[in-house]
């Protein structure tokens, strides 16, 4: 019975833990980011934003985009990208290297954060808010 219950613990342990990924934001270091530059990729006719590309190269901005990272929340299912209304591009210029993400809006799935250079999908809501008021028109 005792050989039964550790054979059934080690299968739970197994089942539990076999299939969980260890995906997170990739850490950003804010003293290395120079400037973050946003394109607006998203219809501005119909949502009354303002088009083109912003550069931030305030360090209180930079640090606030950076910190909002914390808030994002890894996606393991599928979703569609392809299939939605536009999309922010965000470019962190690091000295050696860039961050690439974008924001998308997808039809099926709301608003979701995606990380180019790996393919990782996340929900960040705080981000998209920061990111979505740069661009109101006024």
């Amino acid at each position: 019975m005792v050989r039964l219950f550790y054979y059934a613990s080690f299968l739970l342990l197994f089942i539990s833990c076999h299939g969980q990924e260890n995906t997170q934001v990739e850490k950003i270091d804010v003293s290395k980011i120079k400037k973050i530059t946003i394109t607006n990729k998203i219809d501005c006719s119909i949502h009354k934003l303002k088009s083109g590309k912003i550069i931030i190269e305030d360090i209180h901005q930079i640090e606030q985009i950076i910190n909002s990272f914390t808030y994002s929340t890894v996606i393991k299912t599928g979703v569609n990208t392809g299939a939605g209304y536009g999309f922010f591009e965000i470019d962190f210029d690091e000295e050696k290297k860039n961050h690439y993400y974008t924001i998308n809006y997808t039809i099926y799935d709301g608003v979701i954060l995606r990380n180019d250079n790996n393919g990782d999908l996340f929900k960040n809501d705080k981000l998209e808010g920061i990111v979505y008021s740069l661009f109101v028109s006024k």
